[in-house]
């Protein structure tokens, strides 16, 4: 079976390079939903999951008791999940990601000005593999002050 599923964000947030305290929470998904976050299609259900899903390969390496997992209904569905709007306020945002690895039906993506500007997938490019949630930082520094939303796709 193709793995065809992201996992993504347990933790997201702006950091600065070198003090953790002046980091900005994006979002934790700690909820039993994704508040102002967007869901389109049926991949990501209507909330951040508990960790594995059934039938799925068993999730680890995220933060917490909730991720985004686009496992919801199978390696079939299909979604986005779109963040509300926020100001790039630290040269880096970070994240946990993991799962699927095709650029164009699995990824994160960060878009500024209404274009995407970065991207990042998931390690598995093969059939089987693991579903380890790791850790993954972009340099944003370029965007300071710009206004950026994210897509999970």
């Amino acid at each position: 079976m193709t793995r065809f599923t992201l996992l993504a964000l347990a933790v997201l947030g702006l950091a600065a390079p070198s003090h953790a305290g002046d980091d900005i929470l994006i979002a934790d998904f700690e909820s039993s939903t994704y508040g102002a976050w967007v869901s389109e299609g049926t991949a990501f259900g209507a909330g951040p999951a508990r960790g594995t899903l059934p039938n799925q390969m068993h999730v680890d390496g995220y933060k917490g008791e909730r991720l985004v997992n686009s496992f919801h209904g199978g390696d079939d569905s299909t979604g986005k999940l779109t963040s509300p709007p926020f100001v790039i306020q630290r040269k880096y945002l970070t994240f946990l990601i993991g799962g699927g690895g095709n650029e164009e039906r699995l990824a994160i993506r960060l878009l500024v000005d209404g274009k995407p500007v970065r991207s990042e997938t998931g390690p598995n490019r093969a059939p089987g593999g693991s579903e380890r949630l790791e850790r993954r930082a972009w340099d944003v520094a370029e965007f300071g002050g710009k206004m950026a939303w994210l897509e999970i796709v």
